[in-house]
């Protein structure tokens, strides 16, 4: 079930993750890469880095709302106890002030992605 609500959810983007996607895809130059409308277990995510173990979500209005804000806490809780960073953009900060979240969203994985390369080489002396 997850897998194909993951596909149809990738071919009806919202405005605001199409627009995300536009500048997230451009990240696999550096060796980044980046999925949108991931499976991760029980949940699909808005974008996720995999090696990176980031995961970004967009949050419009209804996410103000206590028993989404209970289910996106719970989320966010499975996530991060399965080695994943969360990094939550309301869709009003993406607009107005998208130079602002996309630096967020790209240092987040470029950091991360750094960390992983990094630890990927292993220690001095190591075989």
């Amino acid at each position: 079930m997850g897998v194909s609500r993951a596909r149809s959810l990738r071919k009806r983007l919202t405005q605001p993750e199409a627009f995300v996607w536009s500048r997230l895809k451009h990240l696999r130059a550096e060796g980044i890469r980046v999925r949108r409308q991931a499976q991760i277990g029980p949940y699909v995510v808005d974008f996720a880095c995999h090696t990176a173990r980031v995961v970004i979500e967009l949050d419009g209005g209804g996410h103000n709302e206590p028993a989404q804000q209970q289910r996106d806490r719970r989320r966010d809780a499975w996530l991060a106890a399965n080695g994943y960073e969360v990094l939550r953009i309301w869709n009003r900060d993406l607009y107005i002030d998208h130079d602002g979240a996309f630096d967020q969203m790209f240092d987040l994985l470029r950091e991360r992605h750094r960390m992983v390369s990094y630890l990927d080489r292993g220690e001095p002396g190591e075989g």
